[in-house]
């Protein structure tokens, strides 16, 4: 099962694209606002470039999604893991 708190840290992140101005999007300061503890962001993060849908430079805290990551439907994928139980 897919927690809420990852599905809104991405629903937040596809919002805040990278612009020209900022390569990257601060994910600490957009998992503050979501209330998510630095840890769990950063196990989600992880967790999301292990699958190929987020890249980052210097830490995991500070990267952007790939075109993976823009495409992947978090809810379907919950969804179908649901019917699958």
């Amino acid at each position: 099962m897919i927690k809420s708190d990852e599905i809104a840290l991405m629903d937040l992140l596809r919002e805040r694209r990278p612009t020209p101005d900022h390569e990257f999007v601060h994910v600490r300061k957009l998992a503050e606002e979501l209330g998510i503890q630095t840890k769990r962001a950063e196990y989600i993060t992880l967790k999301w470039e292990n699958r190929g849908w987020y890249e980052y430079g210097v830490h995991c805290l500070a990267g952007w999604l790939t075109d993976a990551g823009y495409a992947v439907d978090l809810r379907a994928i919950d969804a179908s893991r649901k019917v699958e139980s």
